[in-house]
């Protein structure tokens, strides 16, 4: 069942800290990225799922998930698409050793016309494990 915050009469919640709230605690993995996907922002899922600490997101980007080259290449070939600007992008990282699996990549246009990346990170690979 979902829970419904309650606000008391005549205090309209601002809409940035709602949308704040809802990307920090989303229930999947989120990270909002530049155009060369570095990581600008990640909520705690997202973190989790990589096997990360807050303290490490600076200087991250998704090639830092990258076990191998192969991997790499998937990663730069889903932001050539993007820069070609196709709207989004999935792609399955394959390595026995990645923590994430699935990357699914949503291209946004920043305030000022910067290309940012909305991401949704998924680790299948502890359910792959799992369902062994």
């Amino acid at each position: 069942m979902f829970g419904i915050a309650m606000h008391s009469e005549g205090a309209v919640p601002n809409p940035a800290s709602r949308l704040f709230a809802a990307f920090d605690h989303a229930p999947v993995g989120l990270v909002l990225a530049d155009g060369d996907g570095n990581w600008l922002q990640a909520n705690a899922r997202a973190l989790e799922c990589c096997g990360l600490a807050a303290d490490q997101l600076p200087g991250l980007s998704f090639y830092s998930l990258a076990c191998d080259a192969a991997d790499a290449a998937r990663i730069a070939c889903c932001f050539s698409k993007l820069r070609e600007r196709c709207s989004s992008a999935k792609l399955t990282l394959e390595h026995p050793r990645s923590r994430v699996r699935t990357l699914s990549f949503a291209l946004c246009t920043g305030i000022d016309s910067d290309m940012l990346v909305v991401a949704a990170i998924q680790n299948t690979a502890a359910q792959d494990a799992d369902a062994r």
